[in-house]
């Protein structure tokens, strides 16, 4: 029987208590693992060709496309078949249904490449000198 309290709250939450105090995910859906999540998603093949093809005739976002499709790419897609950094279908799902309305509805290539842009401009701007605000013609001192 266990006495902690905090363990077994964590236990209850979905997290083990390893031997070491420190915590790990133990309650992973068994549809997530094997990538059968069903989410109402129309078929790959349907709407991936405009997209790739979408980047494909910019080059300046080429870069910014190979980091976003890392970045959401699901934990542990080298795994999965098919063997490419894709986001996890219940995540797309969601970013479908707060775009348009409806998780079934295909992404719209224009759509990939506004968001391809604001990844860019934001990377940009991360990075920019901090300088004076615009419009500030006051010394520095």
């Amino acid at each position: 029987m266990d006495v902690n309290p905090r363990s077994a709250l964590q236990r209850a939450a979905g997290l083990a208590v390893g031997p070491i105090r420190t915590l790990r995910r133990t309650a992973v859906p068994r549809a997530s693992r094997s990538g059968g999540i069903r989410t109402g998603l129309p078929p790959l093949t349907s709407w991936v060709g405009p997209l790739v093809l979408a980047v494909v005739v910019r080059p300046g976002l080429w870069a910014t496309a190979a980091r976003q499709l890392f970045i959401l790419a699901a934990p542990g897609w080298w795994h999965r078949r098919p063997f490419l950094p894709l986001p996890d279908p219940a995540y797309l799902h969601f970013r479908l249904v707060t775009q348009y309305g409806d998780g079934g509805h295909p992404p719209d290539p224009a759509d990939l490449v506004t968001y391809l842009r604001w990844c860019r401009a934001l990377r940009a701007d991360q990075w920019a000198e901090p300088g004076p605000l615009a419009g500030d013609d006051r010394l520095p001192f």
